[in-house]
């Protein structure tokens, strides 16, 4: 009975242990086809004329096959040309230009003026934040040149630089963002993916962005939950009528 009885304790240990309100929120997992903002995922789709200047959504791409013939989702700013590319197949793709595309992966591209391609994660409840963003050097005849930027709230948290050159598939190492502690947002709070022309023009300047942001949080539970109360008893009755048999 008492061995029945510590089995359902531990099981109940193990079920409090975890975090109930942890959600991982992936930009392919997410990408809408259709609309922006995406209705499968906290996402916008966006472009920046300058770093403190307002997002501005994109429109869809009118090409729906390019890239020899590849089926991919690309968000474009027509005027300046800054956009965003999901390759949602399982292989990679490259362009007469020399830029890559890993499969299931996101590019993003700045545009002409300086104007920056980004990409918007828009907090869907409020809670603490955390994620892990890293950025590549997509093209492989011109190494990139771009300055990227993690944004919270319209503030630029996290800045560095793209400067390697793609050789085959393996693609130019750039910047990785972590945040040393988790970020408190409120409900419509943002964090923005921005990419740049790092101010000498925007060719070949193809960029990779890699990553998820998580909602963290949930106290691990003190006393059993309802479930494991009703395990720990179920034990105890077993333990008990094993016990009875015995006799």
């Amino acid at each position: 009975m008492i061995r029945c009885f510590l089995l359902a304790l531990v099981a109940c240990a193990a079920l409090g242990s975890q975090s109930a309100y942890a959600v991982i929120y992936n930009w392919v997992d997410g990408v809408d086809r259709i609309k922006n903002p995406s209705t499968a995922g906290p996402w916008t789709y966006g472009s920046k004329a300058s770093l403190s200047a307002a997002f501005v959504p994109m429109r869809k791409s009118v090409f729906t096959r390019r890239l020899d013939d590849l089926v991919f989702v690309q968000w474009i700013d027509e005027g300046p040309g800054a956009n965003l590319e999901f390759n949602l197949r399982d292989n990679f793709a490259e362009d007469a230009y020399g830029g890559g595309r890993p499969a299931n992966s996101l590019t993003i591209h700045p545009g002409a003026g300086g104007v920056y391609g980004a990409l918007r994660f828009t907090a869907p409840t409020a809670g603490d934040y955390t994620f892990n963003i890293s950025f590549t050097g997509n093209n492989s005849i011109v190494a990139p040149s771009t300055d990227v930027h993690v944004m919270i709230n319209g503030a630029d948290s996290y800045s560095g630089a793209v400067n390697a050159i793609r050789v085959g598939e393996v693609l130019g190492a750039g910047p990785t963002f972590v945040p040393a502690a988790p970020i408190h947002l409120n409900a419509g709070g943002t964090i923005d993916l921005a990419v740049g022309d790092g101010g000498n023009g925007h060719g070949f300047d193809l960029t990779g962005a890699y990553g998820y942001i998580e909602r963290v949080g949930g106290a691990v539970a003190s006393v059993p939950e309802p479930a494991c109360a009703t395990l720990a008893g179920s034990a105890l009755l077993v333990g008990l009528a094993q016990r009875r048999r015995r006799r």
